[in-house]
C-alpha cells in the first residue's frame, strides 16, 4: 500500500506542477533490520490523470493508476488485481507548500516520509514501513514533458491471467 501512495504523491507533484508530463528511472532499496537489503529497478510515467508504476527487476509488475482505480498486473503469477481508490486529491493538499528545494517530512497514515527536492523536481524518498524496513526511492534520469503514448497507461492483461476484484 506504500508505493501506492508514493505513487499517489508523485503524481500529485504533477498535478500541481504545471507539466505535460514527467518520466524517471528509479531504484527502490528496502533494507530490513538485520541489514538485509533487496534492490528493485524500474521506470515511472505520469501524464495528465494517469501515472505508470513499472517494476523491471528481479520481477516485473506494472503499477496502472487512474482517476478512480489502481490496476496491478504481475505478469510472473498471471494475475490483475484491480482496485478503487480516491487518493489523488487528498495527495495534492500535501503539496501545496513543499514545491521549493530542500527536505520535506509527510506524515500520512502513521508513517513518516523524508522528500527531497531539488531544481524543484522530486529526488528521493526515505521512510520506515510497518515491518521497520528502511526504504529507500531514488528517482534518476528525470525528464519533464517528453512526449508520451497515452496507450502505455491502458493495462493490458493477457486472457489467461486470473483478475481480481
Amino acid at each position: 500500500m506504500q508505493i501506492f501512495w508514493i505513487i499517489s504523491l508523485l503524481a500529485a507533484f504533477i498535478y500541481a506542477k504545471p507539466v505535460e508530463s514527467f518520466t524517471s528511472s528509479f531504484t527502490q532499496t528496502i533494507t530490513s533490520e538485520q541489514n538485509d537489503s533487496v534492490v528493485y529497478e524500474g521506470a515511472v510515467y505520469f501524464k495528465a490523470d494517469r501515472a505508470l508504476w513499472h517494476y523491471e527487476v528481479p520481477n516485473e509488475k506494472l503499477i496502472y493508476i487512474h482517476p478512480e482505480t489502481v490496476t496491478v498486473v504481475e505478469p510472473e503469477l498471471e494475475q490483475a488485481i484491480i482496485s478503487s481508490h480516491n487518493e489523488m486529491r487528498r495527495m495534492q493538499s500535501l503539496l501545496d507548500d513543499w514545491l521549493e528545494d530542500g527536505e520535506k517530512v509527510i506524515q500520512y497514515d502513521g508513517i513518516k516520509y523524508l522528500v527531497i527536492f531539488k531544481d524543484g523536481l522530486p529526488q528521493s524518498i526515505n521512510y520506515l514501513d510497518t515491518l521497520e524496513n528502511r526504504v529507500s526511492i531514488k528517482l534518476s534520469n528525470i525528464q519533464i514533458g517528453k512526449s508520451i503514448d497515452t496507450q502505455l497507461f491502458i493495462p493490458q492483461i493477457p486472457q489467461e491471467f486470473d483478475i481480481i476484484n
